[in-house]
């Protein structure tokens, strides 16, 4: 990802900077929770990635080079809360959703957004690369993919995901298409 705006609505904050270090890091938190902390079990059935040791976790790489947190003014809580605030650890983390849809979106991009990828999350490398053959497979063809998207697929830096979005996204288009639903 290479750049992320965010804007969160806490009331009237009780102390602003604390407020922006939950947002920033429960942004940072929902990347990683979709795109590359996947479980997984073994043959026995025990947990296999139950901590930081045994699965991926975002790191100080993974924040996008371009972060901008805000908090939004002027917007006191009308309920009667300890001086109208509002909540602000669990909200900024769903935000992250945006990452996990615009890595579905460049998959889409690769048949014209005429067929709805089935993307898993995690959007692990491996998840990403069975919802593009899927895609080819119901596509019937091949997908056209740009030089910026096959340096991705060959890859298992998240690094370089931007660039495949850059590179087949169109705002006006996705605007105004609807793909899937979040599994």
């Amino acid at each position: 990802m290479l750049r992320a705006e965010l804007l969160q609505d806490c009331g009237r904050s009780l102390n602003p900077a604390i407020d922006l270090g939950q947002i920033e890091g429960a942004f940072v938190q929902g990347m990683g929770w979709l795109t590359t902390e996947e479980l997984w079990w073994d043959a026995e059935g025990h947990l296999r990635t139950h901590g930081p040791s045994t699965y991926k976790i975002p790191g100080s790489r993974d924040v996008p080079p371009v972060f901008n947190a805000r908090i939004l003014g002027d917007a006191p809580n009308r309920e009667a809360t300890i001086f109208r605030s509002k909540a602000v650890g669990e909200p900024p983390l769903m935000l992250a959703i945006s990452v996990w849809l615009a890595i579905r979106d460049a998959i889409a991009s690769l048949a014209d957004f005429r067929l709805a990828p089935h993307l898993d999350a995690p959007a692990t490398p491996e998840r990403v690369l069975a919802a593009i053959d899927d895609l080819r497979g119901r596509r019937g063809r091949r997908p056209r993919l740009m030089p910026r998207a096959w340096r991705y697929l060959r890859t298992t830096s998240w690094a370089s995901v931007d660039a495949t979005v850059q590179a087949n996204s169109n705002p006006k288009r996705l605007a105004n298409r609807r793909i899937g639903t979040l599994p």
